[in-house]
């Protein structure tokens, strides 16, 4: 027999390293944050795939998860253990730490939240138009993060400059009052 939350978390990992293919633009080498677009894009767009595709209640409890896993690591992991690395902002996660920070912080927990927020912000269509045209124009083209942002700013005529350098920038808690109802 088939065990659902297995079997969901089996698609979950197919997922990811599919979308691998399709929504990592080129790095730019020097970019502090490579790691946001070659691990954390993964992580974050499989969900908007599973759901359009597959499972129309998935994002939604992708969200959740999300939500949980944040405030676990927060209350465990805020000064550092020896198994883990001490957190650190997203925009300093270079390339290098991709392999100590990816099942830790950058999978599946904040920058999951912040990117959630962000759509949030500017709209579910803004943001897909945002992603697809930055994907777009970085195919070849070395990208950084920086780029994506100021290419959502673009499409959505938002000003996002202030919260990505205090949210992704920094260690601040992120407000409860961005938590789905049912955490």
């Amino acid at each position: 027999m088939l065990d659902a939350s297995r079997s969901t978390e089996a698609l979950a990992l197919l997922a990811h390293e599919l979308v691998h293919g399709f929504v990592i633009p080129a790095v730019a080498p020097d970019d502090p944050a490579a790691a946001l677009l070659l691990e954390g894009f993964p992580s974050y767009y499989h969900s908007l795939a599973i759901e359009e595709v597959l499972d129309g209640g998935f994002y939604a409890r992708f969200i959740r998860k999300a939500w949980r896993d944040y405030r676990e690591r927060r209350e465990t992991c805020e000064a550092g253990t020896p198994d883990l690395p001490p957190e650190k902002p997203l925009l300093e996660l270079s390339d290098r730490d991709i392999g100590p920070y990816k099942d830790v912080f950058l999978l599946d927990d904040r920058f999951v939240v912040l990117l959630d927020r962000l759509r949030s912000m500017i709209g579910p269509e803004a943001f897909l138009r945002g992603t697809r045209t930055f994907l777009d124009r970085h195919r070849a083209a070395p990208a950084r993060f920086a780029d994506f942002i100021s290419t959502l700013e673009a499409v959505s005529g938002e000003r996002l400059g202030e919260f990505v350098h205090r949210w992704f920038g920094s260690m601040e808690a992120l407000p409860e009052t961005w938590a789905p109802d049912e955490v």
